[in-house]
């Protein structure tokens, strides 16, 4: 059987809606203020783009902003945000994800977006079913029995790898 991992890319800014993408904008926002200061602590480039040009070192602003959102992306248990099964439950795994600054401004909030890019576990592809995967859990699979998941494709989620036994 064919192993697959998927990828949900997820952007975060002042539209987003749901209590812990919101949760994420503001933590990832003031550790990006509160870290973008030892690069730039006169703020002479308040606009992260022409900081990294300046001082290419600030690229490390990605991941030291990311621990602002650690908690937050722990508490997801592992599973990938809004991705539900058929039967609404969030059961996609994830084994690591990436995080992005796509804009900011030391100065204006509101331009403050964020990308989270998440990547699964391995899964056994068994079927597609029209815009629907049939996904087996590899944990699970024993000679009697696997346990399966079904979920839809959708803007932002796609197959990244196939694995050929």
């Amino acid at each position: 059987m064919k192993k697959i991992t998927l990828h949900y890319k997820k952007i975060i800014d002042k539209t987003s809606t749901k209590n812990w993408e919101r949760q994420v904008w503001e933590a990832a926002f003031l550790e990006y203020c509160m870290k973008a200061q030892f690069y730039d602590s006169d703020i002479q480039y308040p606009i992260f783009k022409d900081l990294i040009l300046v001082k290419p070192e600030a690229q490390k602003l990605h991941y030291l902003t990311s621990l602002g959102c650690l908690g937050l992306i722990q508490r997801l248990n592992n599973f990938f945000p809004d991705i539900a099964d058929t039967l609404g439950k969030r059961s996609v795994p994830f084994l690591k994800y990436d995080f992005k600054i796509l804009n900011a401004n030391f100065n204006k909030k509101d331009d403050f977006v964020v990308q989270l890019d998440f990547e699964s576990t391995p899964l056994l592809y068994i079927e597609s079913i029209a815009d629907t995967l049939w996904l087996g859990l590899p944990d699970s699979n024993t000679e009697e029995k696997t346990e399966t998941l079904m979920v839809k494709l959708q803007n932002n989620l796609m197959i990244t790898t196939i694995l050929n036994p």
